[in-house]
């Protein structure tokens, strides 16, 4: 059996964007996965970030004064956040008030991951990693052929072609 090379490279997927009450937009976001090359730059960052953080902490500690809280969970909501956005690489379906299609951009997606029910269906979309390649096995455990992912199709997910 022959086997695909750019099959062992992570691609974009897109899912459908729900409102706040679970119901289909006819928007959809398209995602890149936990091994892409955005996703590990941005835990990356945040893992820096945290780091820093305790280092200042400790530092205001022995100097005797108040510095950043290690465990604030602000700051922890913000890191997550971050790191759910950089994985949001496009969208369509995305209206502006006067109903025309919203340019993308990463501060209507910072807006748009701040809101819990937002941010909720992207990290399920990174929590099956498998979707994210051509050729692997979905999360549904059905074998994807020719870039769809059969096992998908009540939850909306399709393969977007192409690499991220």
């Amino acid at each position: 059996m022959a086997f695909r090379f750019n099959d062992l490279f992570p691609t974009t997927i897109e899912i459908p964007f729900l409102d706040g009450r679970g119901e289909p937009t006819g928007a959809t976001l398209k995602v890149v996965g936990a091994d892409s090359q955005q996703y590990i730059d941005a835990a990356a960052k945040a893992y820096s970030l945290a780091q820093a953080r305790k280092r200042e902490a400790q530092i205001a500690e022995k100097a005797g004064v108040e510095g950043p809280q290690v465990d604030d969970p602000q700051f922890a909501l913000q890191l997550n956040i971050d790191l759910v956005a950089s994985c949001i690489v496009g969208w369509t379906g995305m209206l502006d008030d006067n109903d025309q299609e919203m340019p993308f951009s990463k501060e209507k997606v910072l807006a748009l991951v701040k809101l819990p029910y937002a941010r909720q269906q992207v990290e399920n979309a990174l929590s099956k990693s498998a979707d994210f390649f051509r050729g692997g096995k979905t999360a549904s455990g059905a074998v994807s052929a020719n870039g769809s992912t059969s096992g998908h199709s009540a939850q909306g997910r399709k393969k977007s072609k192409g690499r991220a």
